[in-house]
């Protein structure tokens, strides 16, 4: 064994090792609540306590107003805290609250979708909707009675996370390659986008290396993996598109006369086109575009190709009837003539779903002949999980991932 492989060999080892503590830590947050919830509130006690002190030595060093006002609220929430050993209980109650009633808000959607699509209602979507809805409602209106339910969520969470890391460890040590990984829970995903392309100005002046001018056309033996962030506005959850053989692949709801007005569900349309032209044109709609390019060997380029004509097995050329620029198609058409819009005659494709059947799903289903997937216990994936996944993948041992861009026009 090359002294690559090797530390390769112990770094997948440590992973292992820590799934293991993860699946323990689990356990623990599930059999022993009450000592979770006290040695919490001990840490909680402890971090203000020595936050209030670094503020005031802050304060006596700087004289400035902020490092007042950072002092004075440390104190004002260690008081707090001190005096209402519950609320802290109430706070993290509420957040998983939320959680939970988001996630049965999506499984809510699907059903919905179903009965205005005409489809078949899966049971268990019904089923989820009332459980997460349940675990919602109870941790809002009482949490700190049933804080338990928070020791479960987080508890479960930790032995999934450590099961699917042992698993990604064990492929890699017994196949020599993993791209197995788990996503954050959708709230904290669904918000890192916004964030990322916020950083984009002070990157272009520490990084400018990242940053690209011309655009290449995926070619060969590769696969490109486009996150789209919007620069500016509300709607930045983000966009998944895939670039192989010069060909631009992007699923959306992008019928405007066939979807919700908020754009959460509608007639699927996988647009199919150049794909510099594409990214292009991405860009000067006041867009981020982050390009993650990924190496295949022969067998893996065979089945992105059958995965590929798999999706349109059942699709069908549509020829969206205007010509105005106030349309996303019209505008895209004119920039680029040879684009092409697909429509599908059967589900899941033919209804676009923002939190399921989305533009990340279609990627994970081309991408998962290259050995990658990505766990989500929700069902939900979202561009930005996708985007940690990417940047996760970049930064390991022996990557698939080969190049790194950035297009953007911000400053």
């Amino acid at each position: 064994m090359d002294k690559n492989k090797r530390s390769d060999f112990w770094i997948f080892t440590t992973q292992a090792l820590l799934g293991i503590v993860y699946i323990g830590l689990g356990i623990f947050m599930i059999t022993r609540t009450n000592f979770v919830w006290s040695a919490l509130f001990f840490g909680l006690r402890l971090l203000l306590l020595s936050s209030s002190v670094l503020f005031m030595y802050r304060f006596i060093r700087y004289r400035t107003l902020g490092e007042f006002a950072r002092f004075v609220g440390a104190i004002v929430a260690s008081l707090v805290f001190y005096f209402n050993e519950i609320l802290y209980v109430d706070l993290l109650a509420a957040v998983f609250g939320i959680w939970a009633i988001f996630n049965a808000l999506v499984h809510g959607l699907e059903v919905y979708v179903a009965i205005v699509e005409k489809q078949r209602i899966k049971p268990s979507n019904v089923l989820l909707f009332f459980i997460d809805f349940g675990f919602g409602l109870l941790l809002l209106v009482n949490g700190f009675q049933n804080r338990k339910l928070i020791n479960y969520q987080v508890g479960f969470y930790l032995i999934v996370f450590g099961s699917v890391q042992i698993f990604s460890a064990c492929v890699f040590i017994f196949q020599g390659n993993s791209t197995i990984r788990m996503s954050a829970p959708v709230l904290v995903s669904g918000l890192l986008p916004p964030f990322v392309v916020d950083r984009v100005p002070r990157l272009k002046v520490d990084s400018p290396e990242l940053f690209k001018d011309d655009i290449e056309s995926t070619v060969g033996n590769f696969v490109s993996v486009y996150v789209h962030i919007r620069n500016e506005g509300y709607n930045r959850l983000g966009h998944v598109d895939i670039g192989y053989n010069g060909a631009i692949y992007s699923y959306g709801a992008f019928d405007p006369f066939k979807r919700a007005v908020s754009s959460i569900y509608g007639a699927g349309v996988m647009i199919v086109g150049v794909e510099k032209d594409f990214v292009q044109f991405t860009m000067e709609s006041d867009v981020s575009v982050y390009r993650y390019k990924i190496r295949l060997n022969d067998n893996q380029v065979t089945h992105i190709e059958k995965s590929i004509d798999k999706l349109f097995e059942d699709a069908y050329v549509y020829d969206f009837p205007l010509v105005d620029d106030k349309y996303y198609l019209s505008r895209l058409k004119t920039f680029s003539p040879p684009t092409t819009y697909y429509k599908f005659e059967s589900e899941p494709l033919k209804t676009y779903n923002l939190f399921t059947t989305n533009c990340v799903l279609i990627a994970d289903r081309i991408l998962q002949s290259t050995g990658m997937k990505l766990f989500q216990m929700s069902g939900v994936i979202t561009p930005g999980a996708y985007y940690a996944y990417l940047e996760n993948l970049k930064s390991s041992p022996d990557s698939i991932v080969v190049d790194y861009a950035t297009y953007s026009t911000k400053v």
